[in-house]
């Protein structure tokens, strides 16, 4: 719940840094997923995914459990989606007698989808991830500033670390 609230408070204050009125994303819309049910979700090939429309962002606990930087990072990146801009395009329908709204994104940050009269087709989604992982990368290194990671950046700052780190980039 600490590094839910912390990745919360970072985007809400670069949101106040833009003009615009910050609003929070709860623990109980965040979900870490057992990795057959993340799959059942048909979100396999990704680590984490927002659901808008829920206000919510599910993760592959696979990946994520006993991991708190990465956690912490995949939630500044899906917070950064899910505080996006977001519109609907909404149409009144009958389903099983009964009033309804047909509801589907229009847009989401960047990304602009089709009408709902139009096949299903989305325009920059590459751009859109491109800036959410850029301003990710920007933001992640202030964790580090607070107490609560203080150890993880005493470690990764230690010869240990530094070691692992040189290894990995002549294996990778």
């Amino acid at each position: 719940i600490q590094s839910i609230e912390i990745a919360d408070k970072l985007t809400s204050d670069l949101m106040r840094e833009c003009g615009v009125d910050p609003y929070s994303i709860t623990p109980e819309n965040i979900h870490i997923v057992p990795p057959e049910l993340y799959k059942k979700l048909g979100k396999a090939g990704t680590l984490a995914t927002g659901v808008p429309l829920w206000g919510a962002a599910l993760f592959n606990a696979e990946h994520f459990r006993g991991r708190p930087l990465l956690f912490c990072y995949g939630l500044i990146h899906e917070l950064l989606h899910l505080k996006a801009y977001l519109s609907l395009e909404v149409n009144e329908s009958k389903v099983n007698n009964k009033d309804d709204a047909k509801k589907t994104i229009r847009r989401q940050g960047v990304i602009l989808y089709g009408s709902q009269k139009n096949s299903f087709h989305e325009h920059f989604r590459g751009l859109d991830e491109a800036i959410v992982e850029e301003t990710t990368k920007r933001l992640f290194p202030k964790i580090f500033e607070l107490e609560e990671f203080k150890q993880e950046k005493e470690w990764l700052s230690s010869p240990e670390a530094q070691t692992k780190k040189e290894k990995y980039a002549k294996e990778y």
